[in-house]
């Protein structure tokens, strides 16, 4: 049953994601995977944060003398 409606279900499921506007898109990205996109932005303030700050002290260590 399932390899013969497979191509209808396809198609049904490419024709309703079509009709979404970009809001109802941007609230369904955000209810499912918000959480892991709030835990990827937090790292990487995280790792940016400690990049600018060895960046800073190897710049004051090997610049300045």
């Amino acid at each position: 049953f399932v390899d013969s409606q497979k191509a209808g279900v396809s198609t049904f499921i490419a024709d309703q994601v079509k009709r979404w506007d970009l809001a109802q898109l941007t609230r369904l990205i955000e209810m499912n995977i918000g959480r892991d996109l709030q835990y990827i932005r937090f790292n990487g303030m995280i790792i940016g944060g400690l990049a600018g700050v060895v960046l800073y002290v190897a710049e004051r260590l090997f610049l300045v003398n």
